[in-house]
């Protein structure tokens, strides 16, 4: 009986949060009716983000003496313009992201036993972490939707209108709104994890014809793991675009949120509530730039470890053409594959990650030795 989130039923379950995201790509000779639909959905989705934001900044304008209130807001807003950075990306990186998912489970139905249990390794891997994740983001949604009953304020996002909504059927439609958009950052977390079980996929692939080579006693066995290493190449080459663009706005947002939670944090008067939000802020932020960090350092290691374990093949004696064809992988592996965006993101690996998370902790450190006293 398995105890871990498969890969299938990871994909079902982003398939189904990803539909207030509408970041799930449409197959391949969907209706023009439909993909107009989908994109007039996806604008309107991105202009309840911008009023969302746009009241937001309203209530820090309005409440500008209020520092501890404005660095709350601050904290909320990078959560929710991250939202439309994804919602960007999605519509960007859509025709890509379908080849990619449409290669993974294509890959994954053709697959042999060995190449499943494989797969199924590195899923075991991530499946606490994934499950865990998901179940925060549920229940912080509930209790984000049912913050006005504890703390004093009207609606759940810390907001500000230039008109009263004391009205009960103005109150609540704004309340719908705040639900809603609460639902799609908890739909856009749960959604990139997409991206995720991607990079774990190339991973697990890397892996395999690393194994395939070290076996390889024949030509046709070697020609085999050549091939597939060549399309594991370019599979991981597309992914790091689409990657790299998704952990960037991840990395950029979440690093925002943990600097401005930073100095909440410095704050001793607050409500409670208000506390274990920004607590809880702090760790999805972290586990959020993890989740991307974590498979992408396997992808980096597994791509270069082909040269390794070319030397424990079964290619020495052999013919010419086969040890040819067996230096031309060990060359290709010399570069590890590694998801970054020149200029703006740096190889994205538990290096990188262990860094920002220092750098973090130390401004939060210093935000408390300077506001301590």
């Amino acid at each position: 009986m398995k105890m871990y989130l498969s890969l299938e039923t990871t994909i079902r379950f982003v398939k189904t949060s990803s539909r207030l995201m509408f970041g799930w790509p449409l197959p391949l000779g969907t209706k023009r009716i439909i993909i107009l639909r989908r994109r007039i959905l996806r604008i309107l989705s991105t202009a309840n983000i911008i009023i969302i934001v746009s009241a937001q900044i309203f209530n820090i304008y309005r409440n500008r003496e209020d520092r501890l209130n404005m660095f709350l807001c601050m904290t909320e807003m990078t959560a929710i313009s991250a939202v439309m950075a994804f919602l960007i990306i999605y519509h960007i990186e859509e025709d890509r992201l379908r080849a990619l998912i449409t290669e993974m489970t294509t890959f994954v139905r053709n697959a042999t036993d060995q190449e499943l249990a494989v797969i199924g390794f590195y899923m075991r891997k991530c499946s606490l972490l994934h499950t865990m994740v998901i179940a925060v983001m549920v229940l912080g949604g509930i209790v984000y939707s049912l913050a006005p009953t504890v703390l004093p304020q009207p609606l759940p996002i810390k907001t500000a209108y230039p008109f009263s909504i004391e009205l009960f059927w103005i109150w609540a439609l704004l309340y719908g709104e705040n639900v809603f958009t609460v639902l799609q950052v908890s739909s856009a977390v749960c959604t990139s994890l997409i991206f995720v079980d991607l990079t774990w996929f190339a991973a697990a692939r890397f892996d395999i014809v690393n194994t395939e080579i070290e076996r390889a006693s024949n030509l046709n066995e070697v020609n085999k793991c050549v091939r597939h290493h060549q399309e594991s190449l370019k599979f991981a080459s597309r992914l790091s675009k689409t990657v790299g663009r998704m952990a960037l706005a991840v990395a950029a947002s979440n690093f925002a949120a943990v600097m401005f939670a930073g100095v909440v944090i410095t704050f001793r008067q607050f409500y409670l509530l208000d506390f274990v939000k920004v607590v809880a802020f702090e760790m999805m932020s972290m586990v959020h730039v993890f989740l991307y960090a974590w498979p992408a350092d396997y992808l980096a290691q597994l791509s270069q470890r082909l040269s390794e374990s070319v030397l424990h093949g079964q290619w020495l004696g052999k013919s010419p053409k086969m040890q040819r064809s067996v230096v031309m992988m060990m060359q290709r592996a010399n570069d590890p594959v590694i998801i970054k965006i020149d200029g703006l993101l740096p190889a994205l690996n538990l290096e990188t990650f262990g860094a920002g998370l220092s750098t973090s902790f130390s401004y939060i450190a210093t935000l408390l030795a300077i506001f301590g006293e």
